[in-house]
């Protein structure tokens, strides 16, 4: 199968959760290990704690085909492996533009096709009028192919990466900023008078009830 048939075409949901979901062929009727690195935009970040649940515990370093983390054939066909980096992501912070990258090293059975779906996140963004943002959501793909022949022979084949994923991201409306922070304030301060009004309720029962309960004095 020649290279440039190699593709994976991500898709993205339009919502503030959405899903990465790779597609693909095997290049060869044996067993593959495809080495993904994902360049996301700051938009948008992996959870590791969702990563973890769905693929196990991530990898050290970086999965690439030459890095000392990459599985072996034995060991690689078992579930996909993962590393994202940062590790920790601050959602109130965001950060340089490319900083956010996930690396995968996914395994393809003989005679498979690749299909996996990554859950995403979506950071808050400024309020626009339109309703919707437009990023480019995944920046960049790179990897390839490790392929392993029956004969013990182990044969790469890159990656011909997609054309740039842009993605339309809700956003709250500028226009309904001042609305909603009146109508935000007005109910913390409604529900502050509550409190109060319950508080101040059962400090006068209460000082009632120590009235009553002394003996009166003739």
């Amino acid at each position: 199968m020649p290279t440039d048939s190699l593709t994976i075409t991500p898709s993205l949901s339009t919502s503030l959760h959405p899903k990465l979901h790779l597609t693909g062929a095997s290049p060869q009727q044996a067993p593959c290990i495809l080495h993904l690195t994902v360049t996301l935009s700051d938009a948008l970040f992996p959870d590791p704690a969702e990563l973890a649940d769905l693929f196990g515990a991530p990898s050290s370093t970086p999965l690439t085909a030459s890095s000392p983390s990459s599985p072996s054939l034995e060991a690689g066909l078992d579930r996909t492996r993962w590393h994202a980096e940062p590790s920790v992501i601050d959602i109130e912070r965001p950060l340089a533009p490319g900083s956010v990258s996930l690396s995968l090293a996914i395994p393809v059975r003989s005679g498979d096709a690749l299909e996996l779906e990554i859950p995403l996140h979506a950071r808050y963004l400024p309020p626009d009028e339109a309703g919707v943002v437009n990023v480019t959501a995944v920046e960049q793909i790179s990897g390839d192919w490790t392929c392993f022949a029956r004969r013990g022979d182990v044969t790469h084949f890159p990656v011909i990466p997609p054309a740039p994923v842009i993605y339309a991201l809700p956003t709250a409306r500028a226009s309904y900023r001042l609305p909603v922070e009146i109508a935000t304030a007005a109910i913390v301060w409604a529900g502050f008078a509550y409190i109060a009004y319950k508080i101040a309720a059962v400090v006068a029962r209460s000082t009632r009830a120590r009235t009553a309960s002394r003996p009166k004095v003739e």
